[in-house]
């Protein structure tokens, strides 16, 4: 299990909660909306322009795409069909005839939102003739920083791309990336190799610790190259450009030969949703048996039922099950006192990030202070975003 964030070890581990103190959370159900986001997305391009290139890079053009999620955007590479089925071989030919599949970095899409992907034009500058379709998450594995996308799109001019492997051989040899840094969209860089690094660590804050073999780079990069592809001097992919060190040209690029975690990524996915298929109110209690114990169930004000869940191990852990049907979980809801005050803590089995179990929120009172994920379904979150 992922370590867990410090400030969220005081909402978790701390004491002293009983069943009054569970917020109701009626006051925080989704409120359905009218958003068109494909379609505004679309009105948003027009009279914007792509950079014009010229030489043989149409090709790395072609494969790399734009990723848009609600409060953030990036870039992310197109796979060709071999390296698709290389890494999820249960993907057919058949299956793959009218999808592409997306490699991206997980802090490109960690929201959970469904991702919007945007394909360069097939000719012309013009952006509003761009295709756009959205994604669905297929694997995430974010301790190394890493997400699979699928999209139900296949546009003639993105053939994707074959993976390299890069060893320190490789070492002073020509690199070039493709991103959208500050909005500048498919923009073209080059350098080369600095140095191959295995098992590097970094951290995006101080309570949660990545690790992966990387490629380091002086290619120039920045914020809008996240997830975007670094090809070697065949157009082959040798890693998806992650992250910029201070310093000068300090850039790194999570190793193609990290891919293969994604696989297991895409396993959990069936486990989790077969499991998830069961959380209705008969059948939750017994997948809650053996770590917890019912100890009252009602409804609520806002006429949703719940049922009161206390932890054998810990009695002072309780967590509050919502259904608007009982068919479907709808919220798991705990209340935890620490030295700041109560904070009440919303786990949401529905949403678009495929590999975890719960979209976790934490608020004090009604104002959001932190949100993150759940990845092994223990009630602990593991990832703040």
């Amino acid at each position: 299990m992922m370590a867990v964030i410090l400030f969220l070890s005081l909402i978790l581990v701390s004491s002293g909660v009983n069943a009054q103190e569970i917020i109701d959370s009626s006051a925080f159900l989704d409120e359905g909306g009218l958003a068109q986001p494909l379609l505004e997305e679309r009105l948003s391009l027009r009279g914007k322009k792509r950079r014009a290139y010229r030489g043989g890079k149409e090709g790395l053009l072609n494969n790399t795409v734009s990723i848009r999620v609600k409060g953030s955007s990036g870039a992310g590479v197109v796979l060709d069909d071999a390296s698709a089925q290389k890494i999820l071989p249960m993907f057919g030919k058949h299956f793959l005839s009218d999808k592409r599949l997306i490699v991206t970095n997980f802090h490109v899409i960690h929201s959970g939102e469904a991702p919007m992907v945007m394909f360069i034009p097939a000719d012309g500058l013009e952006l509003e003739t761009s295709e756009i379709a959205y994604a669905s998450v297929v694997s995430t594995v974010p301790e190394k920083d890493l997400a699979l996308l699928l999209v139900n799109a296949r546009p003639a001019h993105v053939r994707g791309v074959s993976l390299a492997s890069v060893s320190r051989t490789n070492i002073g040899d020509d690199v070039e990336a493709v991103g959208h840094p500050g909005g500048q969209m498919w923009t073209y860089t080059r350098g080369y190799i600095s140095q191959v690094r295995a098992n590097y660590e970094w951290n995006y804050d101080e309570n949660f610790t990545l690790k992966a073999d990387v490629v380091q780079t002086q290619t120039p990069i920045s914020a809008g190259n996240s997830g975007g592809p670094l090809f070697n001097r065949d157009g082959k992919l040798v890693g998806i450009n992650t992250l910029i060190r201070s310093g000068q040209n300090l850039n790194f690029a999570v190793s193609t030969s990290e891919f293969e975690h994604l696989a297991n990524g895409s396993e959990q996915v069936e486990v989790m949703k077969s499991v998830r298929d069961q959380f209705g109110w008969d059948e939750f209690p017994r997948l809650m048996q053996n770590k917890y114990r019912e100890v009252d169930r009602g409804k609520l004000p806002s006429g949703h039922e719940y049922q009161q869940f206390v932890s054998i191990a810990d009695p002072s852990i309780t967590f509050r099950a919502i259904y608007k049907e009982r068919s479907a979980l709808h919220r798991i809801f705990q209340t935890k006192k620490h030295a700041q005050g109560t904070l009440h803590v919303e786990l949401n089995p529905n949403h678009a990030n495929s590999n975890a179990w719960y979209k976790a929120t934490v608020r004090q009172g009604k104002k959001v202070i932190s949100q993150g994920w759940d990845f092994d379904g223990d009630f602990v979150i593991d990832y703040l975003n």
